[in-house]
This record gives structure tokens, sequence and C-alpha cells, in this order.
């Protein structure tokens, strides 16, 4: 999410992390070469890169938010701490 968010920004420092990752897809292998580049970086226009930067940076936020939520629903049905009786916990003095 933060290399996506990172890359939207335009200048100098994020046009040369957008092209290490783009080596970075290209060598994957098997799959790499022509597809993985172009689902994470587009058709190579400016425009197509950008839209493809912002949904996937928008996508991974969405995905990370719902896993907080699934996590802290998780935590608030089953409790943080089992009880005494389930754990057998004693308090020595």
């Amino acid at each position: 999410m933060g290399y996506f968010g990172y890359s939207m920004t335009g200048d100098v420092l994020s046009v040369d992390a957008t092209d290490v990752g783009r080596g970075i897809a290209l060598s994957v292998p098997v799959i790499g070469p022509p597809w993985l580049e172009n689902v994470f970086f587009g058709n190579g226009t400016t425009t197509g890169l950008f839209i493809r930067m912002l949904g996937w940076h928008i996508i991974l936020a969405a995905l990370v938010g719902l896993l907080f939520g699934f996590h802290f629903f998780m935590a608030e049905a089953n409790g943080m701490m089992p009880s005494n009786k389930e754990s057998k916990y004693r308090h020595l003095p």
C-alpha cells in the first residue's frame, strides 16, 4: 500500500521507485513479463500508470481496513483473554 501511494507523487524518486517495481515485476518467472507488468503498471502512459497506482493503493487500503475490522470483531466476539477456569491460572501471593 505504501509503495503504490508513494509512487503516485510524480517526482523523480517515485519514478525511480516505479522503474524498480517494474523491473521486479518483469523478473518474476512464468507469469512475470507481459501479464504482471500490465496488471500493476498499466499500458505505459502516465495517466494509465497513475490510475493503476491509485486503484491498487485504494484496494490494498480497503483490504487492510477489512482485516483490522475482522480482527477487532473476532477479539470482541471471543474475548481478549480466556477465563481463569479455562486457563487454570492461579495467582501466587
